[in-house]
């Protein structure tokens, strides 16, 4: 398996590095790791490692990999449902972007910022954080297209949670072109879902079961599980009359979704522990 032995190797090296007192490489191999790590959903591991990360970087003043490692533990807190933490995770984020001169990344952490509020069901906040982005810079369109389809994604459905349904379908549709265009495969299944909530809110739930089973098509050809249970999830609710077929197959995936991973991430501790 590809992400094992990637692991295995950053692992080897970084306790190489360490030994060699080169604190810096050793602390960017083990960001690495704790990217790998949150990808697999080792949340608790992660953070560990990001911490570790961290204690090695911060003597060092090294703002962008501190931004990193604090971005990721950001990532961390809101999928674990601790908002506070990841708040405070990516306003330290935000410390090392300026320490570092790094302004191109401000939008991007403001997005997730905007992502965590929402989450939190704080969505006039969190259509804040995502018009800061959107304003930044006149040219966020042009310099870092598939950032600003994902800004206006997200502020529209932030606004639909608000029921302010005032020309976001033009901008769904919009985000969608554009995602569509640059081939961003899990950004397009993940828009049509919105989509499929922006036409059940109008009621038109043709359409909406439309935008879901192309959703489920596009995440289930390129093995975006999130998006696939999402979609299954909507159509148990949505598709009376194949209800159960979709709860099934929802907690099929998901089940072997999780083994999946705890296989994964056992990999993972034996590597540490090995080594």
């Amino acid at each position: 398996n590809r992400e094992d032995s990637a692991y295995f190797y950053y692992d080897k090296a970084q306790k190489i590095y360490k030994n060699l007192n080169n604190d810096l490489t050793a602390g960017r191999l083990l960001l690495n790791m704790a990217i790998m790590q949150k990808n697999i959903r080792d949340y608790t591991g992660s953070e560990v490692t990001t911490m570790n990360a961290i204690s090695l970087l911060k003597p060092l003043n090294e703002f962008r990999l501190l931004y990193k490692a604090n971005n990721n533990l950001g990532i961390i807190y809101n999928e674990l449902e601790d908002y506070e933490k990841a708040v405070y995770y990516y306003q330290n984020g935000l410390d090392y972007i300026r320490k570092a001169g790094d302004y191109q990344y401000l939008p991007s952490i403001w997005n997730n910022m905007g992502l965590v509020y929402h989450n939190h069901n704080n969505f006039n906040e969190a259509v804040e954080y995502f018009d800061k982005a959107l304003n930044y810079n006149d040219s966020i369109q042009e310099s870092d297209p598939k950032l600003f389809a994902m800004l206006i994604d997200n502020k529209a459905n932030a606004k639909l949670h608000l029921k302010d349904t005032m020309g976001i379908y033009e901008q769904f549709n919009e985000a969608l072109r554009i995602r569509k265009e640059l081939n961003l495969e899990s950004g397009v299944s993940i828009n049509q879902l919105h989509l499929a909530d922006y036409f059940l809110e109008k009621k038109d739930t043709i359409r909406a079961i439309d935008y879901a089973i192309k959703a489920k098509a596009i995440a289930s050809r390129t093995k975006n599980t999130r998006d696939l249970l999402s979609s299954l999830k909507f159509l148990s609710l949505a598709v009376k009359d194949s209800a159960l077929k979709y709860s099934r197959r929802y907690i099929e995936i998901s089940d072997s979704l999780q083994k999946r991973e705890r296989t994964v991430r056992n990999k993972f501790a034996r590597i540490r522990f090995e080594t």
